[in-house]
């Protein structure tokens, strides 16, 4: 009597089993036998967000109860780094510098989610088994093909997820700390260090990475390629950034200038006539650089009288986060479906 064929699900080909019995392994199995094998890479990122997160509080509480930082306060009580805050202050000092450096270096704290999710998606969890060949063994013994690329996915985004939290929560205490920093909401790396975006960002990764392995099957070639597709979509996002959600605009007559809220992020200024004819703010400089008897002709025949800003005020951050941070996790979604479709043409 020969032995009954055994399909990609696990069970007897034509044995009546029902999918998801003894056959084949349920989901929470499955999820442990991912975090069972790729446990030292696991440990190895739990121990860097730990190393990360002890250096960042480490150095907040430096900072927060530095002995001499009294000596740098001025007569309201403020913290006021001048001459005699140098001269008196050298601890304090040095904890505002190395405290500055966290908060103003963001690019920092965007990686560490965002490139070890897509590397750790690309090579380990995906790829590294398709070029072993160890995925034959469960796909024809204990797992169909569909919820073994599930179980990477989930244990994948559920360990970027957590980084990009724990991340966004460490530069969230920086930034509201600190309250002195070079930077705004709204430069590139800090805008997506402060809110959710980081966390749609990181499980992108994790399927942009999962996707380029099932394309390539070569863990150093699916990282290349993981990395440049998520490198594509941040400088594509970081692009139509604030043009995802209205601007505020503002108009003046005179030398006035424009009265912003403070913190805001101008998006398009320019030069207004006095019919209220719009243009750009580079319309007097054909040349391309300024020449002051060539731009005040241009006003005066152009009849320019004042100007024009559209801005974000600082109260629009967190509906341009939500919006980006939505846009993302559908771009993610679509990723993922392609992934699957790529799984069909892999699975025997």
């Amino acid at each position: 009597m020969s032995a009954p064929v055994l399909s990609p699900a696990g069970r007897a080909a034509g044995d009546g089993t029902p999918n998801g019995s003894a056959g084949e392994v349920r989901p929470a199995a499955a999820y442990r036998t991912v975090l069972r094998l790729h446990r030292r890479g696991l440990r190895f990122l739990a121990a860097l967000v730990a190393l990360a997160a002890a250096f960042v509080i480490g150095v907040y509480l430096w900072w927060r109860f530095a002995s001499d930082r009294d000596e740098c306060r001025d007569a309201r009580g403020d913290i006021r780094i001048d001459i005699e805050c140098f001269r008196n202050s050298y601890g304090y000092i040095e904890a505002d510098s190395w405290y500055r450096m966290l908060g103003n270096e963001p690019r920092m704290w965007l990686l560490l989610p965002v490139v070890l999710a897509v590397l750790f998606a690309a090579g380990p969890l995906v790829a590294r088994e398709l070029e072993s060949g160890t995925y034959r063994m469960a796909w024809t013994q204990s797992q169909s093909p569909s919820s073994w690329l599930t179980a990477r996915l989930v244990v994948g985004g559920a360990v970027a997820a957590g980084t990009a939290v724990a991340v966004t929560a460490l530069y969230r205490l920086v930034w509201e700390t600190h309250g002195d920093l070079m930077i705004m909401w709204d430069q590139d790396g800090v805008f997506r260090a402060l809110g959710p975006a980081l966390t749609a960002y990181a499980l992108l990764a994790v399927a942009l990475g999962a996707l380029a392995g099932l394309l390539v099957r070569r863990v150093l070639m699916a990282m290349s390629l993981g990395l440049l597709a998520t490198g594509a979509v941040l400088g594509a996002t970081q692009q139509v950034r604030f043009s995802l959600w209205p601007t505020v605009s503002q108009e003046w007559q005179g030398k006035q200038g424009a009265t912003l809220p403070n913190h805001s992020s101008d998006v398009d200024s320019g030069l207004l006539t006095a019919s209220g004819d719009r243009k750009p703010s580079d319309f007097c400089m054909p040349s391309g650089y300024y020449q002051e008897a060539e731009y005040r002709k241009c006003l005066a025949d152009n009849n320019v009288t004042g100007g024009w800003v559209e801005y974000h005020p600082p109260t629009h951050f967190w509906p341009l986060q939500l919006v980006e941070t939505g846009l993302v996790l559908a771009l993610t979604a679509v990723v993922v479906f392609a992934a699957y479709r790529v799984l069909r043409r892999v699975a025997p």
